[in-house]
This record gives C-alpha cells, structure tokens and sequence, in this order.
C-alpha cells in the first residue's frame, strides 16, 4: 500500500507541476537525501564576497545544515518575459549623455522577490492538498542562506555556465530563481524534460566572457571585485577610482554576460534620466521604485553611481548636470 500511495503521490505531484509551468518556466524537484553528500559551494571561499555572504558561507554549502527538517527542494525557474510588466512612473533620459543604464528586470517588471515568492506559496498550499497535510516548507528568493544556483544544478533544473548563471536549454541564463524546501519525500523531477545532449556543456560558446566589459568571468567564476553588477548593486560606501571607471554607464546592475548567453530574453537596458535621479527628494525617488528590484539599492547609493557615470560620459552636457549636482550639494 505505501508504494501505491506514493506512485499516486507522484503523479498527482507531475500534474501540479505541469499546471505551474503556466507560472514558472522551468521546475524541478529533488530529494535531499540524493544530494546530502554534495558541497554546493567550493571549500575555500572566494574573495570579495560581501559580508552577508561570508558570514553564511558554510550554510549555504549544505541545504542540509541550514534546514535539517526538509526532506526535499523544489527549484523554480521564471525567464524574464514571465514576470508581470510594471507601470510605474519611471522617468527615461532625453539624451544619452543624461542617462544612466539599469537592467531591465529593475525597472521594467515588478520585483521578481515578490512574484516568485508569491507564486511559490500557492505551489506550497496546492502541495499540501496532494500530501493531506498542512506541510512544513521554507521559500527561498535570494533571501536565505541557500546556494540557489548549485542547488537547481544538482537538481536537475540545468547547468552553470561560464558567467556562473544557471543556463536552462531554451531559455538561456535571463532567469530568476526560487526553491521550496519542504518536509514533503518527493521523486526526483525536472520540467520540462530536457532531451538528451540539451543540457550539453557550454565550454565551446564563450560569448559571456567575451562581452562582459570588465573581464570578470573566468573558469566559471565571476571576480565581484570587478563584476559591474556587484560594484553598483552592493558595494558599499565610496567607489574607488578604478570602480568608477568601471562601471561605465551602468548605476544599477549589468546586463552583458547573460543577455549574451543563446536563448535569453532580456531586453536593452533602461535608459533612467540621471537629472530626475540627482534633483528628486528620497521620498519621490522611493514612492517611483515602489514595487521594483531597484529599490533594493537606496537612493543615496544610486546618486552615488550617477556622479561617476556623468564623469565617464564626460560629454558637455553630462559635465554641466554633474557640476550643478555638485555645486548644489556643497551649497
């Protein structure tokens, strides 16, 4: 009888997942008994990690040790097109020389934190219903001790190319992640199914190292010392002079090493009018990017970036906005 209830469990299980993919792109659960033994990070720890990461390290390397009640993980893939489109107000540049560049996910969509855990909960209370008991679960959207992308790797989601994104055939590497730990035993499932040799290595291609702007990538790893996105997003306090440089025109993000990557959807960067950005109030700024993944970076952080992208445009017009920023600010 228990081989039955559990050979009914999985099928109900595929057809939930298989509803969802209307949801999420790609999903795939696995046991966490058949990867207990694997470290998903490496045994020494990168440099240049920010602190939140350092001090997690050792967490995020066994999903095990972190959550020792979970008996299984679900990994959720949703590529860009997938998350709802944002209408927020957002004011574009009306010359190139006045605009600084910010990934397209942070502005153009709703926040993908909120839309995959939103959209994960719901899994988790249909999962419930399939098991006949309220289930234990944990979600997980970049905001836990979980390494995300190993995880969905070893699950069976897809691969870890060279920019060090998950790649997933047909939909490339512009895809947001979201795992579901929960005390559910589960089958190990992946969604789509990939046909043989799609989930093939992507030694041969390189595109995401040859374009990333910075030389960061390399054997798979990203040196976020020199990684744009990290520098923008999460370094903290003043920019050193060789990371305003770098950073180009970039005050939130870069796009480069996975809008590169076959089979990506993401679209151009946004254009954001950095005079909007230097002479609005905290407050505007906030109410505009209610709901957005740039928010996460608070406006003194962005204003930070937009004083360095002014001076590598270093155009008249771009030099005359950071010299009344400047002179404003010191008045």
């Amino acid at each position: 009888m228990e081989i039955k209830r559990e050979s009914e469990q999985n099928r109900l299980l595929r057809i939930l997942i298989l509803e969802q993919l209307r949801e999420f792109s790609a999903i795939s659960c696995a046991s966490l008994d058949s990867i207990q033994d694997v470290s998903m990070l490496p045994d020494t720890m990168p440099e240049h990690l920010p602190e939140y990461m350092q001090k997690s390290w050792k967490l995020r390397a066994n999903p095990c040790i972190y959550l020792p009640w979970a008996k299984s993980v679900f990994s959720f893939a949703v590529s860009y097109s997938k998350l709802p489109d944002a209408s927020n107000d957002v004011p574009l540049a009306r010359t190139d020389e006045l605009a600084g560049l910010v990934s397209a996910y942070a502005l153009k969509k709703l926040d993908y934190h909120n839309v995959l855990t939103g959209r994960i909960a719901k899994f988790a209370d249909s999962l419930s219903e399939i098991a006949g008991r309220k289930l234990r679960c944990e979600i997980c959207v970049d905001s836990k001790p979980v390494a995300e992308k190993p995880l969905a790797f070893h699950s069976g989601l897809g691969i870890i190319g060279h920019n060090s994104c998950l790649r997933i055939p047909g939909l490339g590497s512009s895809i947001f992640l979201g795992e579901l730990f929960t005390d559910l035993q589960t089958a190990n499932l992946s969604f789509p199914p990939h046909a043989k040799g799609e989930m093939r290595d992507c030694s041969e291609c390189g595109l995401c190292v040859r374009n990333c702007p910075s030389e960061a990538i390399a054997n798979r790893t990203v040196d976020r010392s020199l990684c744009i996105s990290a520098i923008t997003m999460e370094k903290k306090g003043e920019l050193a002079a060789d990371e305003k440089r770098r950073i180009g025109r970039w005050i939130f993000g870069c796009d480069y090493c996975v809008s590169s990557c076959p089979d990506s959807d993401l679209p151009p960067p946004f254009k954001l009018d950095l005079e909007w950005l230097l002479f609005s109030s905290n407050a505007e700024i906030t109410s505009a990017f209610k709901g957005l993944a740039i928010s996460y970076a608070s406006p003194a952080k962005l204003r930070r970036n937009a004083v360095a992208v002014l001076e590598n445009i270093g155009e008249r017009e771009s030099l005359n906005l950071l010299k009344k920023y400047l002179d404003s600010s010191h008045s």
